[in-house]
């Protein structure tokens, strides 16, 4: 696979592998947090209201059987690897600024000493609740939606403005959150 600017990977994990990265997000232990992290909000509810695991061990089989996957389709080698669960809730992002709009904060990652940023859907199949693609000069609409998918990788250079994309038929939007140097 090429690298692109924004990269799009269906079937990410085999139906095996999916099967228990999601079992294993069922069971893990989450915290409340907002999005974007790096910026300061006098309560969660003012920015994009999330809940979060703590970032994978590196020895742990979730993290290696990402990493190798990543790199096995990408084929790129990982120097370094931040990546966690993710949940959001209809119920809380009703609660923030973002009732009745269609996306989050549009912001772009660059917290960490990264190359690329991005998630695994883990759940629901829609095209709203995805990731929306912004250009550096036009910040009013995405220039590229793409939709949510069981099982669907989608990654981008840390400089490219994004938004999480928010439907407001769906209860809970799950997914793996990672960042990556390579």
């Amino acid at each position: 696979m090429n690298i692109q600017e924004v990269n799009v990977i269906n079937n990410f994990f085999s139906q095996q592998n999916f099967t228990g990265i999601y079992m294993t997000s069922e069971f893990m232990q989450y915290s409340a947090t907002h999005q974007p992290q790096c910026d300061f909000y006098e309560t969660r509810y003012h920015g994009y209201p999330v809940h979060e695991t703590r970032d994978w061990a590196t020895d742990s089989e979730p993290y290696l059987m990402f990493k190798n996957t990543f790199e096995e389709h990408t084929k790129t080698n990982i120097q370094w690897l931040k990546i966690f669960f993710r949940k959001a809730y209809k119920e809380e992002v009703i609660k923030s600024p973002h009732k009745n709009k269609n996306e989050s904060i549009i912001h772009v990652d660059t917290q960490y000493d990264i190359d690329y940023a991005g998630v695994v859907y883990l759940n629901n199949h829609t095209l709203n609740n995805g990731t929306r693609i912004y250009s550096q000069e036009n910040k009013l609409e995405p220039n590229i939606i793409i939709g949510a998918k069981p099982n669907r990788c989608v990654f981008y250079k840390k400089n490219i403005p994004h938004s999480i994309g928010i439907d407001w038929n769906v209860e809970q939007r799950k997914t793996i959150v990672f960042f990556i140097k390579t």
